[in-house]
C-alpha cells in the first residue's frame, strides 16, 4: 500500500487502510503539521472532514526518505526468490484489503 499526496478517498477514512485507529492518526498528523510537513483544510462540501496536502518541505522530505525505504525493503526482501516476494505481497495486500 502506498499512499501519494495527490490520493483521495470519498468512500472511507485513509486511515483505515492502514489499520490506525482515529487517535493515532490525530497524533500524527498534528506532529508532522507542527513539522511544516502538512496542511490541513476543513473540506468545502463536508466541514467534518480535513483535506491534508504534503507542503513543499513535506514532499522534499518523502523524496529524501524514499531511497531510504527502497534500501530497506530491499535488504529484507533480497532472500526471497522472485515467486516468494510475489506471493508475500499479494498476501500482505490480501491483509489489507481484509481477505
Amino acid at each position: 500500500m502506498r499512499f501519494h499526496a495527490s490520493r483521495t478517498r470519498a468512500d472511507a477514512p485513509a486511515f483505515t487502510e492502514v489499520d490506525l485507529d482515529r487517535s493515532t492518526v490525530a497524533d500524527l498528523v498534528r506532529r508532522m503539521e507542527r513539522r511544516g510537513l502538512i496542511v490541513r483544510q476543513r473540506d468545502a462540501e463536508d466541514a467534518r472532514r480535513n483535506n491534508v496536502t504534503l507542503t513543499e518541505l513535506g514532499l522534499a522530505e518523502r523524496q529524501r526518505l524514499r531511497p531510504l525505504v527502497e534500501a530497506a525493503d530491499a535488504e529484507l526482501t533480497s532472500p526471497l526468490s522472485e515467486g516468494d516476494l510475489s506471493a508475500l505481497r499479494r498476501g500482505l495486500q490480501g491483509v489489507l484489503e481484509g481477505g
